[in-house]
């Protein structure tokens, strides 16, 4: 049961992190267009937001990045030099991570 409920959070967390890095983009696309006005900020932020939703329609979920070997490259805890396992980011734990 405890790795049931463990994988539905995994599945769950992944899901609102996929939603916020696509909320995120276009709101730079907003910021970069209309408030500061920087066209490199701008088409950074269409660029995420393409990567974003051409990355799942091609690998059919919006959870296939986390298991990508260039996700666990930039998710690994600091320090130690472990890499998170293929269950995903949150496999190890929020406190086994250092943000940058």
């Amino acid at each position: 049961m405890l790795a049931r409920s463990r994988a539905l959070f995994i599945k769950e967390y992944n899901n609102k992190l996929f939603n916020w890095l696509v909320i995120f983009s276009l709101v730079m696309v907003v910021i970069g267009r209309f408030l500061i006005k920087f066209f490199l900020l701008e088409v950074a932020a269409w660029v995420l937001l393409a990567f974003l939703e051409t990355y799942t329609r091609l690998f059919w979920s919006s959870e296939s990045p986390y298991y990508n070997p260039v996700w666990h490259m930039q998710a690994r805890p600091m320090g130690e030099g472990r890499q998170c396992d293929a269950r995903g980011p949150m496999a190890l734990g929020a406190h086994e991570y250092t943000y940058m």
